[in-house]
């Protein structure tokens, strides 16, 4: 008597089955081995016995010899209906272990897919489908019921037009379930700092000047407090409070908030005391930290709000993708830079205060998240021209004179480049891994040397901006004066510190 071997792709159609083969009735002379496709006795894997059906939805494919005089019940039923969309069309070439090894890689692969658990659509319901985890037979379903899969939804189907292929190599799949998702609390913690001094910011203003927001000499547009002094005073980047001008003598007085005065815009005051934050050392302007203390800061309502609206939305989720420490670097050393590029461009007596250059750098982000992982993203072309219109319109809104747009061009050149250092990426090939340590390599020396370069320009210099002219257009629009706005100036030049 021979014995029919065993397989894999036999075994996988017979998992968590019962095999009844007992009945006291049937005339049987040796033992018949049901399987999901019945062997000859003398064949092996080569030689299978023919049915006139081959299709494994048809029940006379489940009958083995013999068992048209037996009652035997088979040992697999029918399979499911899958989870997946997979190809189950037999071709006429196919034997049937080749059928059935194929079924079983499908549904391997597939469920190398379902378990990551973070590709699809979400909010999708979908069945479950052989074959199920070790030791969790069946928790897929719920009583028939459609129930929810993964954290964002069921995984695409194998044969997906809308999926993009590299989604379908094993080793970009391993990458992407070793990936995991952080919680943003550096996003929340720096939102709730920004909040509440945006509060002490109209606090201080209604001790300093008796009103919550700038009403006079007209009104702030952002609804916010007056530039000078409170802006200044809790830290806004004022050039002449970080270094000696030659414009600004010893001894110069500035219009101050005086309001034991009829018009409480004709006060004057000294350049320390307009400084604030503990003065001067040795008398001379030496606050370095006004690089830092503007990103803390907004202008009024409307320009936090804008800001809040972009850092919790989409700041929030560049941060669950990247981790907290890596997006804190990015995001403090856009911001930093930002500020020191605006200062070595813009003038040297226009206040500048925000968080926006932070902001920039994660747009920068955003850019080379879309490059490094073109393959990943379904429509990348069409994502691409969205992110570009985005970045285009916000440098041209950059152009009005309340907003500081060389902070947002030096935040945006900071953030692709700290990217390119910092941002986790999906490699696709040896090739691809190479080629990103080569950027990285490329990149981090590049960001060293321009804040290196530029710090030194503004120390060096008395005002940097006057190397280049036609620089200024960047941040105005040659329009009604805009172009032409002095800023704050020494009590000699103006006498109006909020509308020059």
């Amino acid at each position: 008597m021979s014995q029919q071997k065993n397989s894999s792709w036999n075994s996988f159609f017979h998992r968590d089955q019962s095999h009844d083969t007992t009945n006291n009735n049937a005339p049987m002379e040796e033992p018949t081995r049901l399987s999901y496709f019945p062997h000859k006795q003398e064949g092996g894997y080569g030689d299978i016995e023919k049915h006139t059906s081959s299709n494994p939805g048809d029940p006379s494919f489940w009958k083995t010899p013999g068992s048209e005089q037996v009652n035997v019940t088979p040992s697999a039923p029918p399979p499911p209906e899958s989870l997946y969309e997979s190809n189950t069309e037999r071709e006429e070439t196919e034997s049937d272990e080749e059928y059935a090894r194929r079924i079983l890689r499908e549904e391997q692969e597939n469920y190398m897919r379902y378990s990551q658990g973070n590709i699809g659509q979400p909010g999708s319901n979908v069945r479950g489908s052989y074959p199920y985890p070790p030791g969790e037979e069946g928790n897929y379903y719920d009583g028939g019921n459609p129930v929810q899969a993964g954290v964002q939804g069921p995984p695409p189907t194998l044969y997906d037009p809308k999926l993009p292929k590299a989604y379908m190599d094993p080793n970009v799949q391993r990458q992407l379930q070793k990936k995991r998702l952080w919680r943003p609390y550096f996003t929340y913690l720096v939102t709730l700092i920004q909040l509440v001094l945006l509060i002490y910011e109209f606090v201080y203003n209604q001790k300093e000047t008796g009103s919550l927001i700038q009403t006079k000499p007209s009104v702030n547009l952002l609804i916010g407090p007056y530039a000078s002094p409170t802006l200044i005073r809790l830290g806004a980047r004022f050039v002449p409070c970080m270094k000696p001008l030659q414009s600004i003598p010893d001894g110069a007085v500035f219009p101050c908030i005086d309001q034991s005065l009829p018009d409480i815009t004709q006060g004057k005051c000294t350049l320390e005391s307009l400084c604030g934050l503990g003065g001067f050392n040795n008398g001379k302007p030496n606050q370095w930290f006004r690089f830092i203390t503007p990103i803390f800061l907004h202008g009024g309502v409307v320009h936090f709000l804008v800001n809040m609206i972009f850092q919790l939305q989409t700041g929030r989720q560049v941060e669950s993708d990247m981790g907290w420490w890596r997006y804190s670097i990015i995001y403090m050393g856009s911001g930093i830079f930002g500020f020191i590029f605006g200062a070595n461009f813009s003038s040297v007596t226009i206040p500048s205060l925000g968080a926006s250059g932070s902001l920039f750098g994660i747009i920068g982000v955003l850019l080379i998240d879309l490059l490094q992982n073109w393959k990943l993203v379904v429509s990348p072309c069409w994502e691409l021209t969205k992110l570009l219109l985005v970045i285009i319109f916000s440098f041209l809104l950059g152009l009005i004179p309340i907003i500081d747009n060389f902070s947002h061009i030096g935040g945006f050149i900071m953030g692709i480049l700290l990217g390119l250092v910092l941002m986790p990426t999906i490699t696709f090939s040896k090739v691809h891994k190479r080629f990103n340590w080569v950027l990285r390599i490329i990149a981090l020396p590049i960001a060293a040397l321009l804040f290196y370069f530029l710090i030194t320009n503004f120390y060096n210099n008395d005002d940097p901006a006057q190397s280049c002219p036609w620089c200024k257009y960047l941040n105005c629009a040659p329009i009604a004066g805009w172009c032409d706005i002095n800023g704050i100036q020494n009590a000699t030049t103006t006498s109006n510190p909020n509308n020059p």
